[in-house]
């Protein structure tokens, strides 16, 4: 085997995604590696489609992180990304291309890809990892495509609640937590930022894939009792009033002593 170090995952990757031609597999992968293929699509000029064929266990977390999963969600609907779930009990984690294989041996934020040299055995697990990705079950990420949570978001709630909202997303991938970030929660007191309608910021949850509007009246509850968030009525002619979202005054004044970014950041955990 050559040994060839890399630079972080998704900088390696993405250098050789880039114009790469053909379909790509990916055999037992990491999470953390998973997360490195979705930047380096993104990244690469002309991007190969990658076919993943992972264990349930690396693939569930796309759900305890919303950013990477809608971002992996937008590179299925792009047919760039195909995830299929297997034990893989008998894999390694392989790179396989059109022209050579790679064992991928990852730690933390980075890789290192050794080329396999012998062409018979790239051939027979060429072969078995691509009958086994035929074979199994498509993995369904639940999470919707980030552009789209943004375009709706900007639509239905405006622009200064798109760009907050993802403020604190980004806040939370800086900080090197993307799996705290809860979207619910984030929208609710972005939401309440901005003196937004409970209906409209519950209806652009639910209409967007993130949450039904149950849920996000039960975590509004929540939020409440926390005494973090206020309503008052608002009169729309016939009807029944409806709520709007409004942050309470301590919680107005730890986003002026902080940002609003660090206060629903550090609202997660509570």
């Amino acid at each position: 085997m050559d040994r060839d170090h890399s630079p972080p995952i998704a900088e390696r990757l993405a250098a050789r995604f880039d114009r790469a031609d053909g379909r790509w597999t990916l055999s037992n992968p990491t999470f953390d590696v998973l997360t490195g293929v979705v930047r380096a699509l993104e990244a690469a000029a002309d991007p190969p489609t990658i076919d993943v064929l992972g264990r349930n266990e690396a693939l569930r977390e796309f759900r305890d992180d919303f950013e990477v999963g809608c971002r992996a969600s937008a590179l299925i609907r792009d047919d760039l990304l195909r995830l299929r779930v297997a034990e893989c009990d008998t894999l390694s984690m392989l790179l396989l291309t059109p022209t050579e294989a790679q064992v991928v041996i990852s730690l933390d934020d980075y890789v290192d890809l050794f080329t396999i040299t012998d062409d018979d055995w790239v051939g027979d697990v060429s072969d078995e990892i691509t009958a086994e990705f035929e074979a199994a079950e498509a993995y369904s990420v639940r999470e919707p495509p980030l552009d789209e949570v943004f375009r709706t978001a900007s639509e239905e709630l405006g622009e200064a609640f798109a760009v907050d909202f993802g403020a604190v997303l980004e806040h939370a991938a800086e900080e090197g937590e993307r799996e705290r970030f809860h979207a619910v929660t984030a929208a609710l007191l972005v939401g309440a930022s901005h003196g937004l309608q409970n209906y409209a910021v519950g209806r652009w949850l639910e209409g967007a894939d993130v949450a039904s509007t149950a849920s996000a009246s039960r975590y509004k509850t929540a939020l409440e009792e926390r005494g973090v968030i206020t309503t008052e009525k608002v009169e729309v002619g016939l009807g029944r009033p409806r709520q709007r979202l409004l942050l309470t005054e301590t919680a107005e004044q730890s986003v002026a002593d902080t940002s609003l970014e660090r206060f629903v950041f550090e609202a997660f955990d509570d």
